[in-house]
């Protein structure tokens, strides 16, 4: 064997790099936490941060410590309590650590030979997220990279359920038409699912009301309508909760509104179904347990990093018709529902060992970490939305139900086109400067500045911050 390949392998240098790597982590931390780092985002734009680490790529005596460290020192600072911005969790230390391990097993999750311990913790994992949705002993899920092809998945097993043939082996028929309805408001995902369900413009909008939530006399309308032109609804989508504006669904009505027509129910609950956890903002989601099928991010409200989504099925069996094709070479039996061969039932073969940091976090923490996390940072939303009525030149969209808070700067003698062109510079300018990172959103026609309250450790004293620093940029903008 070569030196080349002894030096790359050896176990001395990973001790040596990986305890400097581990104190190079421990710093940014505590930098981040304690605001010593000054900005959330350190902006670059593309060609500048392309070039950058083209002079890098082209030293020849940078070693892995500074790769590490220029990639923290120009990386978005999630764990930094002005960083406002995207649904990311911002991961606990544990986890972290666990995707190292992860990393170094390297685990196939496709058969259970080649993940056996992750499998088994896969199982354990998504048998506790069916039990805290409300679901039966009937029930179970799987764990797939991200919502979108959770969203994918559960809607693959709702085309299989409720149209009358095998849809997987035989293909839709020409000349039928199959819809799915979903709120205006519901995550890109699900119209992108559509697509590639073969549906085409068979996913259909239905406006929604004045509080962002899915009209229900609007859905009756258009159900009637489709049947009315002999077309198939196949299912109904909510969302706990929307991603642009934080709303919840009424999701008990659209389950007895699934349950009379005998239509698949899917809840979206990618971002806001960690609330299932909490006593005080569990109401949100009442009648989720109803739902055919469950999408739950643990790498958005439940502390890991990404990506990993729970997808819950009640009826266990359903999510085996998703994905049922042959593979001989896998396993044995196609038509056997194995749980321990999580092939059949992702759309991934290479799966990653995403189950691991989910059972450390569960064992060494327990759901009370959760549910505090998930409590403070609804209730600093509804801190935040408080503060921003007390100051006249904001304005707030809409009452937060989750930790996202959409509202605007108005200065008043304007026109809502104006007002739009404002905060938009108002955002850019702040995203250059670095100090805080928060985004926008259009609701209603309209351009608002939308934050999503991440970190434990953002306060009242973040978000009055915030404020001025808005009135600072829109002075730098007005001069």
């Amino acid at each position: 064997m070569s030196s080349l390949i002894k030096d790359a392998f050896s176990s001395e240098l990973f001790r040596k790099e990986g305890h400097q790597l581990i104190d190079q982590v421990a710093d940014y931390l505590s930098d981040c936490y304690s605001r010593k780092t000054d900005k959330a985002i350190p902006w670059k734009n593309p060609d500048d941060m392309l070039q950058f680490w083209q002079e890098k790529m082209s030293d020849e005596n940078l070693s892995f410590g500074e790769i590490v460290a220029e990639t923290l020192n120009n990386s978005v600072h999630l764990h930094h309590p002005r960083y406002i911005g995207h649904q990311v969790a911002v991961p606990i230390p544990y986890t972290i650590l666990s995707e190292m391990v992860s990393a170094l097993l390297n685990a196939g999750m496709v058969i259970y030979e080649t993940g056996e311990t992750s499998t088994a913790m896969e199982k354990i994992v998504t048998d506790w997220l069916c039990k805290k949705i409300g679901y039966g002993e009937n029930s179970g899920g799987v764990l797939t990279s991200g919502g979108s092809l959770g969203n994918l998945t559960a809607l693959l097993a709702a085309r299989q359920k409720i149209i009358d043939y095998d849809v997987w082996e035989e293909g839709i028929k020409n000349g039928e038409d199959f819809i799915i309805l979903v709120s205006e408001e519901a995550h890109y995902s699900i119209s992108r699912a559509g697509k590639i369900l073969g549906l085409g413009n068979g996913v259909v909008k239905v406006p929604a009301d004045k509080n962002f939530q899915m009209d229900m006399a609007e859905l009756k309308n258009l159900y009637n309508k489709f049947t009315g032109e002999k077309k198939k609804v196949i299912a109904v989508v909510a969302s706990a909760c929307t991603t642009s504006t934080g709303t919840y669904d009424k999701i008990n009505e659209v389950a007895d509104f699934c349950a009379e027509r005998n239509l698949w129910f899917h809840i979206d609950a990618a971002h806001g179904g960690g609330v299932i956890l909490s006593s005080k903002y569990k109401h949100l989601t009442a009648g989720i347990e109803k739902a055919d099928s469950v999408v739950i991010d643990f790498h958005k409200m439940l502390l890991s990093p990404g990506l990993v989504t729970g997808v819950s099925f009640k009826n266990n069996n359903d999510s085996y018709s998703s994905f049922a094709q042959k593979a001989s070479y896998l396993w044995n039996k196609d038509a056997e529902k194995e749980w321990f061969n999580i092939g059949k039932r992702t759309i991934e073969c290479t799966k990653k060992m995403m189950s691991l940091k989910i059972f450390v976090q569960l064992k060494i923490h327990g759901e009370e970490l959760l549910r505090e996390y998930i409590e403070s940072r609804y209730d600093a939303a509804n801190e935040f939305a408080n503060l921003i009525k007390t100051n006249s030149d904001f304005e707030l969209l809409t009452e937060p139900q989750s930790n996202i808070v959409c509202f605007r700067f108005n200065v008043g003698g304007t026109t809502n086109e104006q007002l739009d062109s404002i905060n938009r510079k108002i955002r850019q300018s702040m995203l250059e400067d670095g100090k805080f990172y928060i985004v926008q959103t259009i609701a209603g026609g309209r351009v608002y500045l939308r934050t999503t309250i991440m970190n434990p450790f953002t306060d009242i004293n973040d978000f009055t911050g915030l404020l001025d620093e808005i009135r600072n940029h829109y002075k730098k903008l007005s001069v």
